[in-house]
C-alpha cells in the first residue's frame, strides 16, 4: 500500500460528543505538519470493459500521532479532507438481434480512521509505513478488530466513530434498446418495435469529514486513515457487440487533523439533529 505523510495538528476547534458535555480544544494541543501539495495518495488507474467485470481496488494511508498526558474528561477529534477524482463513460449500441444493452461504470473513494496504541513509530521506528498498512489491512479483513501484531508487538485499537465513510461515489448504467426497423409508406412510418434509453447515475460526496474518540487514558495514540479506491466497468445483453464501459478513479492530495478536546462548561452546543440536547453532535459555542 502506498503511503503519504500528511497531517495537520491544530488548535482551535471546539465540538460536542452525543450524549455527552460541550467540548473545547485543550491549549497548545498540537504542531503542524502538511503533506506537499502536488503528491496524490493514490494515482488515478483505469478498468474498462469488455475485458472483464472484476473490480480493481487500491489503497493509501494517512497517519499523524498525538500525545494524551492526561485522559480526565479528554478526547480526539479527528478531520480529513481528500481531493478524488472520478471519470465514468458508458456506450451503448444497436444489434440486429434487436435485445436491450447495459453499459455501467461505477467507481467509489472510502475512508476508514483507526485510532490505535502504540504509535506504529514506538513498535516499529522505521517501518512507520508498513505498520500503517498492518493496521489498515487488519481492519479491512475484520471492521471489528480489538488489536494486531507487528514487529513482534500487540497493537491495540480504540473505538472512534463513526466508522467507513464514503468520501466519493459514483453509479453509471446506460440501457438501450436499439436496432428496430422502421419503413415509410404512403408518409406512414412503420417501426417493428420500439427504442429505448434509459440513464441511471447516482452519486456520494463528502470531501472532509469529522470523526471523534472518547474515553481515552493518557497516552501517545496513532490515528490513520485508511483510504480505498475502486473501479468496476462491466457490459451485459444478449449482444454486446459496440458495447463498453469505463471507469477511472484516483485521490489526491489531503489533510489529516487531530486534535485533543476536553469537557467545557456550561454546556451549550446547537442540535443539528432535532433531538434534542442529549442527542447534541455539533459545534459548541
Amino acid at each position: 500500500m502506498k503511503r503519504i505523510l500528511g497531517f495537520l495538528l491544530a488548535a482551535g476547534f471546539t465540538a460536542a460528543f452525543s450524549g455527552s458535555p460541550a467540548l473545547a480544544t485543550s491549549p497548545g494541543s498540537g504542531s503542524i505538519e502538511v503533506s506537499p501539495t502536488n503528491n496524490g495518495l493514490i494515482n488515478v488507474f483505469t478498468v474498462k470493459a469488455p475485458g472483464g467485470t472484476s473490480p480493481e481496488t487500491k489503497a493509501a494511508g494517512m497517519t499523524a500521532d498525538i500525545a494524551i498526558s492526561s485522559g480526565n474528561g479528554l478526547a480526539i477529534l479527528v478531520t480529513g479532507s481528500l481531493e478524488s477524482f472520478i471519470s465514468t463513460d458508458t456506450t451503448v449500441s444497436g444489434n440486429t438481434s434487436k435485445t436491450s444493452q447495459t453499459s455501467t461504470a461505477e467507481a467509489a473513494v472510502t475512508v476508514t480512521p483507526a485510532l490505535t496504541s502504540p504509535a506504529c513509530d514506538q513498535v516499529a521506528p522505521g517501518k512507520v509505513a508498513d505498520c500503517a498498512d498492518n493496521v489498515c489491512d487488519t481492519l479491512a479483513a475484520n471492521p471489528h478488530a480489538s488489536t494486531t501484531m507487528f514487529n513482534g508487538q500487540t497493537i491495540s485499537f480504540f473505538n472512534i466513530q463513526p466508522g467507513t465513510v464514503t468520501f466519493n461515489e459514483r453509479l453509471q448504467q446506460l440501457t438501450a434498446l436499439l436496432g428496430q426497423v422502421c419503413t415509410e409508406t404512403n408518409s406512414t412510418v412503420t417501426c417493428t418495435g420500439e427504442e429505448t434509453i434509459e440513464l441511471l447515475l447516482s452519486t456520494m460526496t463528502a470531501n472532509s469529514y469529522q470523526f471523534a474518540a472518547d474515553g481515552l487514558s493518557s497516552g501517545v495514540y496513532e490515528v490513520t486513515l485508511c483510504i480505498g479506491a475502486e473501479a468496476m466497468a462491466g457490459v451485459s445483453g444478449t449482444n454486446t457487440l459496440g458495447a463498453g464501459a469505463t471507469a477511472k478513479v484516483g485521490v489526491g492530495p489531503g489533510t489529516l487533523s487531530a486534535v485533543i478536546v476536553k469537557a467545557e462548561t456550561p454546556n451549550d452546543c446547537l442540535d443539528l439533529t432535532g433531538m434534542g440536547s442529549g442527542a447534541c453532535t455539533s459545534f459548541s459555542f
